[in-house]
């Protein structure tokens, strides 16, 4: 049985990971993130402005605005928030759950769509910095931080010898946060099986999410804070602390719709509408 389960997992593993989709959702994010600052195009490539503006900054940039987070979380949920709707269409799913069971079937769903949202967000925000490195910095210069910059949640990284950690942590960070609203997606999907619903669900969630945390929500449970890596006024707490706690509040973000997904999949298991 323990044979059985492990190769589901490795099937949707492969499925999401080793695929044309996954790459193109990295380069789409890289794209994304040079899309934010196409007001400054004409001086970026011009090269006038390598000591002055950095990837890291840029990337604070466009999580300090929420113009382009909505596309990121859409595209993001390109890489495996579909799935569901892709077995049923296909006719996969039968075969794959006699194989593994519904609990093996959900649980495989749920972690290889965080895996995948997250790594492509990684990927994504460290590819931003090489493709940019040779017209700006990676790494933010000390004493000309933008504005936005200040409002970092680890603004001790923006300074760092080794700027790559940053958007490392930073694709971390938001990949957790985009993988809530793609699993909130392949909920939607059990409902009613389709490519729209798996692919734009998370965009409408991500704005219902965004206003019910900044109307209710305190500071330190406000998941606008979380996602877009602002800092919430904690002071001394060291970077670990910070990281664990965004990372322990992203995870129960997660298993919210996680929990809904199985559940609505085994009650249309037991209802016999699977």
């Amino acid at each position: 049985m323990s044979k059985k389960r492990n190769n589901v997992w490795k099937m949707d593993a492969k499925r999401c990971l080793v695929s044309w989709r996954f790459l193109g959702v990295v380069l789409a994010v890289a794209v994304i993130c040079i899309m934010s600052m196409s007001e400054n195009w004409r001086e970026i490539f011009s090269g006038r402005v390598r000591d002055t503006m950095s990837s890291v900054d840029q990337l604070n940039k466009m999580m300090f605005f929420d113009r382009f987070k909505p596309l990121l979380i859409v595209v993001l949920s390109v890489v495996y928030g579909n799935s569901f709707t892709e077995d049923w269409n296909h006719r996969y799913f039968r075969f794959i759950y006699s194989r593994s069971g519904i609990k093996r079937y959900a649980c495989s769903k749920i972690f290889v769509t965080i895996l995948g949202v997250v790594l492509a967000s990684i990927l994504g925000f460290v590819l931003f910095g090489v493709i940019m490195y040779p017209w700006m910095r990676m790494g933010a210069i000390e004493g000309v931080f933008q504005i936005e910059a200040c409002y970092a949640e680890y603004p001790e990284l923006l300074v760092s010898p080794v700027p790559v950690l940053y958007l490392v942590i930073h694709g971390w960070n938001f990949g957790l946060s985009a993988s809530c609203m793609a699993v909130a997606g392949l909920w939607l999907t059990v409902k009613k099986p389709n490519s729209f619903i798996g692919i734009g669900g998370p965009f409408f969630i991500f704005y219902f999410v965004y206003a019910i945390s900044v109307w209710i929500m305190p500071n330190t449970l406000n998941y606008m804070n979380v996602s877009s890596f602002l800092g919430m006024g904690w002071g001394t707490q060291s970077l670990e602390t910070k990281l664990l706690y965004h990372t322990i509040y992203l995870l129960v973000c997660n298993i919210i719709p996680a929990t809904g997904f199985y559940v609505s999949l085994r009650k249309r298991w037991k209802n016999g509408t699977l």
